[in-house]
């Protein structure tokens, strides 16, 4: 979940006009987190530790937020640079940035709490 998620920060840089790569994941969080990448036993050693993973999702949100805490509301109104049913959901910049930085994050912020159930652990609050 926090390796997906340490995708999107220098997609929203990018989509914004700005320099994504000072939000970039590691290289390999591509192939690893994904979208729709089955989800594998770690036997292996194949992903990263979790403190690592948790520390690019820190970094990475940080340094897009910081950048794009700055654009002005005029940016925010411009046409989405996305194309087909992403544009056709969310026709503004604005409204595919408030996308991702809330309803994509808070979906899967909701399997973390559904996992944590399905575990036994009580909730977090």
């Amino acid at each position: 979940m926090f390796g997906h998620l340490s995708l999107y920060p220098a997609r929203w840089l990018a989509d914004a006009g700005l320099d994504g790569s000072v939000a970039a994941a590691p290289a390999n969080y591509a192939e690893l987190f994904a979208a729709g990448k089955e989800c594998l036993d770690d036997e292996s050693g194949l992903y990263p530790p979790m403190a690592g993973i948790v520390e690019t999702f820190k970094r990475v949100h940080t340094a897009a937020l910081e950048r794009l805490g700055s654009l002005p509301d005029e940016r925010l109104r411009e046409p989405n640079p996305r194309e087909g049913r992403m544009r056709e959901m969310f026709p503004t910049l604005g409204g595919l940035l408030m996308f991702y930085m809330t309803s994509h994050m808070m979906m899967h912020i909701g399997q973390i709490s559904a996992w944590r159930r399905c575990m036994g652990l009580g909730p977090v609050m």
